[in-house]
């Protein structure tokens, strides 16, 4: 598991973060470019909204409703049961995706950007921005320093294999 405690670690997180959001089926609320609206609770079928026997005005209980009311209720009560099931699921995989983020990202940027009356997409946003920004630095950084590394004339190289390795390191990362 990969923990966002500085830049340089926001590529790796990234990539953890995606994973862990699709193994959870959240990925498609996350992902900035698909932004699926959240599921919201099910609500249970109400006695009263079913025919009632003649002699009851308002149905308290299934006993009250008619025969057909009461086929109704139960078909209504079933599909309620799974649509209900499922939202459970999902309200249970957002707090393991909550737990996730909290545990992998540093107090400092968990003070600064998560805030707890966002929702974790909105934190994920802010994440990703900060790592933007900081992606944009250490490209500037690296690129600096591979400048400076190939501008200077060899005139004497002390250790080759380690000056070919350092080159080799910095030129990786600036592509």
């Amino acid at each position: 598991m990969s923990f966002f405690a500085k830049p340089e670690d926001f590529d790796q997180w990234e990539r953890d973060c995606i994973a862990k959001a699709r193994s959870l089926d959240l990925w498609e609320y996350l992902d900035p470019k698909n932004r699926k609206a959240w599921p919201t609770e099910p609500q249970p079928p109400r006695y009263y909204d079913y025919p009632t026997r003649a002699n009851t005005d308002e149905a308290l209980t299934l006993v009250d409703l008619t025969t057909e009311g009461k086929a109704s209720f139960t078909s209504d009560w079933n599909i309620y049961t799974q649509v209900d099931k499922k939202y459970m699921e999902h309200r249970r995989n957002v707090k393991e995706m909550t737990s996730w983020m909290q545990d992998t990202i540093a107090p400092n940027y968990r003070l600064a950007f998560l805030k707890p009356k966002e929702e974790i997409r909105q934190w994920y946003n802010n994440i990703c921005k900060i790592g933007a920004a900081a992606q944009a630095s250490i490209k500037r950084e690296t690129r600096a320093q591979y400048r400076a590394m190939v501008s200077k004339p060899l005139t004497k190289v002390p250790n080759l294999s380690v000056w070919v390795n350092n080159w080799a390191k910095e030129s990786r990362k600036d592509s």
